[in-house]
């Protein structure tokens, strides 16, 4: 069960990061830099370069994990609610 848990978690993470770079491409225009120093300045740029890397790829892998991170997660709730009900049900007995 605690793999699971930590499978979940992982995946819900890297979904969330994903899902945030996908995103970037929308609403952070390309940076542009003079040619005598091209290429990132900093950490930001870094990530915005990263993000136009694959073309909006990263977007629907996050959701796709994230959504997965979250069915994962909804599993694990559910089963130890079924647990916890037949638990009490037996001691009602």
């Amino acid at each position: 069960m605690n793999y699971i848990k930590t499978l979940s978690i992982l995946l819900t993470f890297f979904g969330v990061f994903l899902s945030f770079i996908g995103l970037i491409p929308y609403v952070v225009h390309f940076p542009t830099s003079d040619p005598t120093a091209s290429g990132p300045r900093n950490l930001w740029e870094v990530l915005i370069y990263f993000a136009y890397d694959w073309e909006g790829w990263y977007l629907p892998i996050g959701i796709i994990m994230l959504v997965m991170g979250l069915l994962v997660n909804y599993r694990i709730i559910k089963w130890i609610f079924l647990e916890l009900t037949v638990k009490f049900l037996q001691q009602g007995s």
